[in-house]
């Protein structure tokens, strides 16, 4: 008993002298001149790039700064956070004219950024023109990858719940390329434009998201797509609810082997049957859908009884 007492008070006197010898310190938020220009990158840069070898491989960045401080000509400091096997060149500053509140900062590639790979860059603009508490940031990073593209023709891209009513179904015309350094993937064009939505009667449920291509990723026997691909098109009219056409195993489903390709007795790609599973996020879906997409010299149009959409 004496020793768990013993026990006790040195371990009250240890926790008193713990609290005696700590001292509060106040760190004040960081004051913001009004000088100060709030130079940060715009919310609406992208983080993702694709570039083409055969077109200028640069990525431009939106660049702001309060309107109250614009009035005169200045050159703001770029820093260098990451740049790995210096793939890429950054210009020590982004430059505002007289006046303006944006500028763009080009960002190239090098001469030895690798092809095919992805690489990453973090640049920040310098501290003193900084302005912590605005919503967007003076920090930005980026995945670029160089990507080659063969083009191997035009070809025809059926969706039978996007693009079919009750009395016509339309296929549209597309343009068909092989990623150069990975045959196994293909992708096309954004195929679901708002016209051949208007004339499927989609009429208030159009204005979704867009893409600018899809991928696929086409095996020996089955194809897949990365998650989904948006339709153009949102659920009731809700701009916040685009319906997306998912592989089934992103939203738990068990049904990828559904989508297959199709070959010929000497193994050439005649078409992809793809089976996308049609879903709004948060809302339901329309379940499994079949979509097709013809290789060049496929008629798919006479295969499926459709009709190519004028001007696609």
């Amino acid at each position: 008993m004496k020793l768990y007492k013993l026990f006790t008070t040195l371990l009250i006197a240890t926790a008193f002298t713990a609290c005696a010898d700590y001292e509060d310190v106040i760190v004040p938020s960081p004051v913001v001149s009004d000088n100060v220009q709030a130079v940060r990158f715009a919310s609406t840069n992208k983080t993702t790039f694709e570039l083409d070898p055969n077109n200028e491989l640069s990525v431009s960045l939106k660049v702001i700064r309060n309107a109250a401080n614009s009035a005169a000509a200045a050159e703001i400091p770029v820093e260098v956070v990451s740049n790995a096997n210096d793939n890429f060149v950054v210009p020590s500053t982004v430059s505002f004219a007289a006046g303006d509140s944006t500028a763009t900062l080009k960002i190239m590639t090098s001469a030895s950024a690798p092809v095919g790979e992805d690489m990453t860059f973090e640049i920040k603009i310098a501290d003193e023109q900084v302005n912590p508490y605005k919503a967007e940031y003076a920090s930005y990073k980026a995945k670029v990858i160089i990507v080659k593209w063969n083009n191997l023709g035009k070809v025809h891209f059926y969706d039978s719940f996007a693009f079919s009513t009750a009395t016509a179904a339309y296929a549209v015309e597309v343009n068909l390329e092989q990623r150069d350094d990975k045959k196994n993937f293909y992708r096309i064009n954004f195929p679901y434009s708002a016209g051949v939505l208007e004339a499927a009667e989609w009429t208030g449920w159009i204005g979704g998201n867009t893409q600018s291509h899809i991928v696929f990723n086409v095996g020996a026997t089955y194809v897949t797509w990365d998650g989904f691909w948006y339709t153009n098109l949102i659920y009731d009219g809700v701009a916040t609810d685009p319906i997306k056409a998912y592989l089934p195993s992103a939203i738990g489903k068990t049904d990828d082997k559904q989508s297959t390709v199709k070959k010929d007795a000497q193994g050439n790609i005649l078409y992809l049957s793809l089976k996308p599973y049609y879903y709004v996020d948060g809302v339901g879906g329309w379940g499994m859908k079949p979509t097709y997409l013809s290789f060049p010299g496929y008629d798919l149009l006479g295969a499926l009884n459709v009709t190519v959409f004028p001007g696609s």
